[in-house]
């Protein structure tokens, strides 16, 4: 699964939004009522600064949160996960602690090695993680960033090779405007209903208690009704509010 959009439209809130909802057995569908851990491998943000704070925002049980890196034993460090390269050390990971697990973003985790622009070098890392989620039985999201042009098919913004929509099997699009209205619409899914609603949502700056003060954060919250309408045309970028974590609509269940 794919969530992707501009930069501040609330990709990355919604990879916090389902970790939390995932620990605390709150995602609606199989996992109903049965906390598991989510592994998140987080490149462009703190997780003491941004991360921790948008979990506890959202509600997260952060004792069933995993923050993934690479121990690199001889040399005594960690590193980034790095793809195809550390499949096997993640999918270990994965059946041993029975999580979920978010990718934020998709394309920081991808080997250096790998031309991410050509479709059949991206499945080198792409097509090992799909067979990861199928056989451990894993929600997989891959955070990823829409490029500069205009669409209006929101699936053929994502940056890179044409392979990162084409082996995810649901992809979510997220789009703002300068008035602060943000819409999340499903462009793609192939093992589900096609017809889902699009959800309106807002941002709200909340304050959140950590041991070294009560630094400020933001919330996205998803509206209760389905009015709202996905975008026609994807725009161009434009200047949007960075969002965090926050609190989903009555029955909003991603697939």
């Amino acid at each position: 699964m794919v969530a992707a959009g501009r930069e501040g439209t609330g990709k990355s809130s919604f990879g916090i939004w389902l970790a939390a909802q995932v620990t605390r057995g709150q995602l609606r569908g199989a996992w109903w009522g049965q906390p598991a851990g989510v592994i998140y491998v987080a490149i462009e943000d703190s997780w003491r600064h941004t991360l921790v704070p948008r979990m506890i925002a959202a509600g997260a049980d952060l004792d069933l949160v995993y923050r993934a890196e690479v121990a690199v034993v001889d040399q005594l460090r960690t590193a980034t996960l790095c793809l195809p390269a550390d499949n096997q050390l993640l999918e270990a990971a994965v059946r041993e602690h029975q999580v979920a697990l978010v990718l934020d973003p998709l394309l920081s985790v991808i080997g250096a090695g790998i031309d991410t622009h050509r479709e059949r070098d991206t499945r080198l890392a792409l097509d090992p993680l799909a067979r990861l989620a199928d056989r451990s039985g894993a929600v997989v999201l891959g955070i990823a960033h829409f490029s500069k042009a205009a669409s209006t098919d929101a699936s053929t913004l994502i940056t890179g090779s044409t392979a990162f929509r084409n082996v995810a099997r649901a992809i979510f699009g997220f789009a703002g405007d300068d008035d602060g209205a943000h819409v999340l619409s499903q462009t793609k899914n192939s093992l589900g209903r096609s017809d889902l609603p699009s959800f309106a949502y807002t941002v709200e700056s909340v304050t959140v208690a950590t041991r070294p003060g009560r630094p400020r954060s933001a919330a996205s919250h998803y509206s209760a009704t389905t009015s709202a309408t996905s975008p026609t045309s994807w725009p161009a970028p434009a200047s949007t509010t960075r969002t965090s974590a926050g609190t989903p609509p009555p029955g909003f269940a991603p697939t």
